[in-house]
């Protein structure tokens, strides 16, 4: 059967009704349930985010349903904080969580071993039953009942990184914030909405679904992009829309196929208005690798009536991928993070936020870094043609390794809970 087909006018219209821009939510959990989680390292930008998509004059939206633990916030997805609807939040960890991550050798090599990983699931899984703990206080629990100093340094660090797989498999969360000070508790202490973590082929069913109902239609890549940035295996995300397929409709844009929800397929095929123009604040939900966000498929081709620059100057005078993952000119970058100047690239001089030379106050140099060359630059901006740009107080190319290893790097300016 001939996939339906679609145009661009019609799926950008239905996103913004989808996405609460043309007529606002109910409650912040509408909001957040409809979206699939809000990005939450920074509180305000979530709070921002929601509240754009909710009536005038609703402030605190966000801060009073996490009071009424309707919302859960906790790692998700790409490893990164998420505020997610209690009831829901198991489907998306469910498949994040089974990646496994954290059995690779990398992982292990760069944070703790698989049986270190083992015993503190144990361990946490006890200690936060019914409690809730600052991050002084679960340290100091592990390490009088493991006895690893390791483990304790790594609980220590404000990238998280060995907290995430125990988020992922539903032992851990975030509870009350105690001032600036970051607590944790289990999902099942903190939210009696709580469902647990469902199997793979029950979490796709809701999980699928639900991403088809805010972005679709989407490919397989786009959905995996925006859950694990693209680290899924091809095998687990047939089986996983396998699962769903009932639910599901492939369906033809420009020439592209993807999937779309059953229920909403009407919807789309009846919507050729015009779009209004309404940007949303906040942390976009599109994740690096889906392509421009015009484009539903996650393709990388350049959307309709818009040419991809292929000038060689431009290709190398500076467009890098930013710590957030979008594709930023550094110019631009320096200018908007108010750095004094940046780099283009290993061994290159110095430029100010307009592009003038800065060679007289600035340097560079090349630091190994696992093989690769960075440069630093007046204002601590460090590039690399293979890590993304940081902005690093000091400038220097050792402190950007240490944080370049985290599988998740995010801006050092950015919260790090």
């Amino acid at each position: 059967m001939t996939p339906a087909q679609l145009t661009w006018d019609q799926i950008l219209a239905w996103r913004l009704r989808r996405q609460y821009l043309e007529a606002p939510a109910g409650s912040a959990i509408d909001v957040v349930r409809r979206l699939c989680g809000v990005q939450a390292q920074v509180a305000s930008a979530a709070e921002l985010a929601v509240g754009v998509r909710l009536p005038p004059r609703s402030p605190g939206a966000v801060a009073r349903a996490i009071e009424e633990r309707a919302l859960i916030k906790t790692w998700a997805m790409r490893g990164t904080l998420h505020l997610l609807p209690a009831d829901m939040a198991g489907a998306y960890l469910a498949l994040i969580g089974s990646l496994k991550t954290w059995e690779s050798p990398s992982w292990q090599k760069a944070f703790i071993s698989a049986p270190q990983i083992e015993m503190l699931a144990e361990i946490a899984g006890e200690v936060l039953e019914g409690r809730t703990l600052s991050r002084d206080d679960l340290v100091a629990e592990v390490q009088a009942r493991s006895h690893d100093a390791r483990l304790a340094e790594h609980l220590r660090s404000g990238w998280a990184a060995v907290l995430k797989p125990l988020a992922w498999r539903g032992l851990l969360c975030q509870g009350p914030a105690e001032g600036n000070r970051v607590t944790f508790t289990s999902p099942r202490t903190w939210s009696p909405a709580w469902g647990g973590i469902p199997d793979q082929d029950e979490a796709a069913r809701i999980a699928i679904p639900a991403y088809l109902g805010a972005y679709g239609p989407a490919s397989m890549n786009a959905f995996d992009a925006w859950l694990t940035r693209g680290a899924s295996s091809k095998r687990s995300l047939r089986e996983w829309f396998t699962a769903a397929g009932d639910l599901l409709t492939a369906v033809e844009v420009d020439g592209e196929r993807a999937f779309a929800r059953s229920e909403d397929l009407e919807d789309m095929m009846g919507n050729d208005r015009k779009r209004n123009r309404s940007p949303a604040p906040g942390f976009r939900p599109v994740p690096p690798g889906t392509g421009d966000r015009r484009q539903p498929c996650g393709s990388s081709r350049p959307p309709p009536g818009r040419q991809q620059d292929r000038r060689p100057d431009r290709a190398r005078a500076g467009r890098r991928r930013s710590s957030c993952g979008y594709v930023r000119d550094a110019r631009v970058h320096a200018r908007d993070h108010g750095l004094r100047g940046f780099v283009s690239g290993p061994g290159r001089p110095a430029r100010g936020g307009d592009g003038s030379d800065l060679a007289a106050d600035g340097k560079t140099a090349d630091a190994g870094c696992s093989g690769r060359s960075l440069t630093s630059g007046p204002g601590g901006l460090l590039v690399s043609r293979k890590l993304p740009l940081a902005a690093v107080g000091t400038g220097r190319a050792d402190e950007f390794c240490a944080q370049a290893q985290s599988p998740y790097h995010r801006h050092p300016n950015s919260s790090r809970t």
